[in-house]
């Protein structure tokens, strides 16, 4: 018995000791194919490279969770074009009942938006498509297959303009790729594409904890069960980062996070050195930031939120080039000047120049440790002359010069 047991706990130290090291997309293959190993991938800490969350695609490393919504024919011919795009995984967007794209707008993630509209999309798509056949079928040797192709694109339109039901019936689909199988599953559409992934994600990732080096999130969030354990560096756009807020309590490590609109050329850079933020998140998140440089982008400036950031660097510390820039518009440079004057009349706090600025609008305070200094500072934007970029940074005491104390402009 004695033996048996010193056995089992030697096979599950071995399992322990190879899962930790294990590709993700393989832990999840072996955990659901082998229910035995269930717990104890779920005790492990996954380590990923690249982990991409959007709402119709999941990549972790290699790879991915491809939810699309396919047509099923149950009685006439499948299209050409719908048999490719069944293939390649579905549409990776919402349908309604005749295949064409729903449309939603924030916060009414119900309502087709394209519905509501006096000439709905679909109307102007169809004239259109009918102008495009119009055209082929008066060559002399029209495309067929092209022709093919627009009439099975048309008549779903049809079934829509004239009220009546198409010929499939449409299939909220599974595709998951990766090194070691390829998997299919096709269930009732019953749940929005964003839903679907969120449940998806939850029950993937749900309780775990991990390690990441690269996590990008668009549209869907992380269960709130999650444990980051580690993440060096991020990128979300701005519906999922309060999210994110809510997860940096409990984060031991975050080198980089940055925030920017799906469309963003800058969401595609896997380097978030920089924190990007649209808004200002208020002083209560700026505080739990862990980056080392943060821009925050034209936004009501609030001079309080800066001061109270301020007390509380110099109270708690930051590392040497924390860097933390604002951009203000020249209307409420007003407030950027006030900040200042409040920031001179802290203790030890002195007026300085930078560089080859001698205007005095440079204020250094020395922080805790008696070798840096944190400078607040402001400049016009080299771009645009309605901007201004208010910085504060923590440096090496002694990178401004001192002044004779002057009034500030």
């Amino acid at each position: 018995m004695h033996c048996t047991s010193m056995t089992t706990a030697l096979n599950e130290n071995c399992m322990k000791a190879i899962m930790k090291d294990l590709d993700p997309g393989l832990r999840l293959h072996l955990s659901r194919t082998c229910p035995s190993l269930r717990q104890l991938d779920q005790e492990i800490p996954l380590k990923i490279q690249n982990l991409h969350i959007s709402t119709s695609r999941l990549h972790i490393n290699t790879t991915t969770f491809k939810l699309g919504i396919v047509r099923h024919y149950p009685d006439v011919d499948t299209p050409e074009f719908v048999k490719k795009e069944n293939s390649e995984g579905g549409t990776p967007y919402d349908v309604d009942i005749y295949g064409l794209r729903r449309s939603f707008k924030a916060g009414t993630p119900d309502v087709d938006y394209h519905e509501q509209q006096p000439e709905a999309a679909w109307i102007i798509e169809m004239e259109r498509l009918q102008e495009e056949l119009m055209e082929l079928e008066l060559y002399r040797n029209p495309d067929k297959k092209k022709i093919e192709n627009l009439h099975g694109q048309l008549a779903p339109l049809y079934h829509k303009y004239n009220n009546t039901t198409p010929p499939f019936d449409n299939y909220l689909q599974l595709m998951v790729i990766s090194k070691w199988s390829q998997r299919i599953e096709k269930m009732s559409y019953g749940k929005l594409l964003h839903q679907a992934m969120e449940y998806l994600v939850s029950r993937i990732f749900g309780r775990r904890r991990i390690f990441l080096d690269s996590l990008k999130l668009q549209g869907v969030p992380l269960p709130c069960d999650v444990h980051l354990i580690q993440v060096n560096g991020t990128c979300v756009t701005p519906d999922v980062l309060e999210l994110m807020w809510y997860l940096l309590p409990n984060l031991e490590s975050l080198d980089s996070l940055k925030v920017c609109d799906e469309d963003d050329e800058e969401f595609a850079d896997t380097d978030a050195e920089m924190l990007v933020l649209h808004s200002f998140p208020g002083i209560q998140h700026l505080r739990k930031l862990k980056n080392k440089e943060v821009f925050v982008k034209q936004d009501c400036f609030s001079a309080l939120d800066v001061l109270l950031l301020v007390e509380d660097w110099l109270m708690t510390g930051r590392d040497l080039g924390t860097c933390f820039k604002f951009e203000v518009d020249s209307d409420e440079m007003d407030q950027v000047l006030r900040c200042l004057e409040d920031i001179e009349k802290m203790d030890n706090a002195r007026r300085a120049v930078t560089g080859f600025d001698f205007s005095p609008k440079c204020v250094v305070i020395p922080m805790p440790n008696n070798t840096m200094e944190l400078m607040a500072d402001y400049q016009q934007d080299s771009k645009d002359n309605n901007l201004f970029i208010f910085t504060l940074k923590v440096q090496n005491i002694g990178e401004c010069v001192s002044v004779p104390c002057l009034a500030m402009e």
